[in-house]
Order: C-alpha cells, then structure tokens, then sequence
C-alpha cells in the first residue's frame, strides 16, 4: 500500500493466485490493444500495429465520413512537444492492397521454387489473406510483416525472420496522388505484378456492360423504359452505354488495375465527348 509516497507492506493474504492475476493482466492489456487497433471490428485496419511514417512516426487507424460514407485512413502520431510537423495521411484501403498483394506474390514465388518443410505453412498463409475473412487477413499480415515504411515514393516492407523464408526486406514503388477530391496511392507504371484495383471504377464498368446487355436484349423499348427496368435515369443510363463501347485493353486494363493514375470513376463518367474510335479513347484517357 501507498501512502503520502511512502509504501508498506499488505497485511493480509493475496485472494488471487499471482499467476491467474497476472493472465488477467495480460489479457486486459491485449483487450485494450486490440480495442485501439479495431483488431475484432468487422472493418478492422489490417496493418495496424506495424506502419511508420518516413520520419520514424508511428500511423495510426482513423476514418472520416462524408456522405454516409467512412473512408479509413493511416495517419501520422504527432508529438505535441516535438517542433510542428505535417501529419502523413495514407488511404487504408489501398495500402492494404498493395501490401496484401505483394506479400501474396512473395509467397507465390516461394510455393512455385522446390518444396520444403515450410511449404505447408506459405500455403496457409495464401489462403487466409485470399479468404476476405478480415481479421484472418490480419493475422497472416502480422505473422508475416514486422515493420512498414510509407515514403514519399516508396513503400518498404520488413519481412518477420520467422515469416516462412521470405526476403528480409520488399519495397513497392508507390506514391500518393491527387485524383479530383480523392487522395489515392498510386503504384508506378513498372511496378510489375502489383496492381491497385479501384472498385468503383470496376462497379461502372460493370455496370455499363449489364446497361449494354439489356439493350441488346430489349424488343421496341425506349431508352427511357429501359433505364427505369434498371433503376436510371435516362441520361446516366446513355452514359453507360457510352462506356459499354471502350475499347477491351481499356476495359482489361481497368479490371486488371493497370489503369493511369489519374483515372477514377468521376472522370470515365464524365468523359461526355468519349470518341467511338479506341486509338482516340485511348489517348483521351492517358492509356497511350
């Protein structure tokens, strides 16, 4: 017990055995951890835990929203003593995809070499990050992954000693640009087998083939009949046929993540003047 800063010794005997008392301790402690990282959130941050910024600053999970929307981001700790400094803001989605699918072709390259004793265990580890089960996902990030460095053009992964006899260290070419009023991370055009895919732009292009099926398939219907079928408007439907007609390596392209960086969803719907001719729509989009 203390007292006026002076301690003395308790006069009577503990009621806890020391060794459940302190795995209580240790399993509050974890509670909290996981509470601060979201760990058993049904939107969990992946890589929470293990990102620092370039100037050594741990990021931490954080979310804005906006519309009804949240959009989750990994953000700079500032220092309140330390001299003012400019917070790094990374979108979590998209850094975790590139990481989960680097880390995936990591281990790809591993599985495709001569078999081994840990074999069993990489292909563990693929199927759990190809499960979408988010804190499965995690869990095979962190035994993986010890550190994560967001650069101005880089992003730098420190492989575990124990992850499965990967390399020590993976660095992704990647920077953060502005796309209308997005922030997004872009890979760089030779980043090889990493891609980014953008689910809304993958949600339009879809969108504007089913628009196209159902023209295909309508007998003596107006534009305005068929829009309502499919719950438009008569001018967004004629916007996504327009779209149904891009040439197919813009439409692979973007299904496949390989689209420019400045190329979102607001910019293709919006592409009013979009030439027939797939050499000029190539161009106009910043595929050629």
């Amino acid at each position: 017990m203390t007292h006026k800063g002076r301690s003395y010794p308790g006069e009577h005997t503990g009621i806890i055995e020391p060794a459940l008392f302190a795995k209580v301790a240790a399993m509050m402690e974890q509670h909290r951890v996981d509470h601060d990282w979201g760990t058993n959130s049904t939107d969990p941050s992946l890589l929470a835990g293990i990102i620092w910024d370039g100037e050594g600053r741990r990021m931490s999970p954080n979310h804005a929203t906006k519309n009804s929307r949240r959009y989750r981001y990994y953000v700079s700790r500032i220092d309140p003593a330390a001299p003012p400094s400019v917070a790094s803001r990374v979108p979590a989605g998209d850094l975790e995809a590139v990481v989960t699918t680097r880390l995936r072709a990591l281990l790809a390259a591993a599985l495709n070499a001569e078999p081994d004793d840990e074999s069993i265990q990489r292909a563990t580890i693929l199927d759990a990050l190809a499960t979408g089960a988010p804190n499965k996902q995690r869990a095979a990030l962190l035994a993986c992954i010890s550190r994560i460095t967001i650069f101005e053009e880089s992003v730098r992964l420190e492989l575990s000693a124990t992850a499965v006899a990967l390399p020590e260290v993976s660095t992704i070419e990647a920077r953060l640009v502005r796309r209308g009023k997005e922030v997004r991370l872009a890979l760089a055009p030779d980043a090889g087998g990493d891609r980014l895919q953008d689910a809304s732009l993958i949600k339009l292009i879809t969108k504007a083939n089913a628009a196209r099926v159902a023209l295909d398939r309508c007998e003596h219907k107006t534009l305005a009949e068929l829009a309502a079928e499919q719950g438009y408007t008569r001018d967004y439907f004629t916007v996504l046929l327009r779209l149904s007609y891009l040439a197919p390596d813009i439409t692979a392209a973007i299904l496949d993540g390989r689209q420019p960086v400045q190329l979102n969803r607001q910019r293709l719907a919006r592409a009013a003047n979009l030439p027939v001719d797939w050499q000029a729509q190539r161009e106009m989009l910043g595929f050629a």
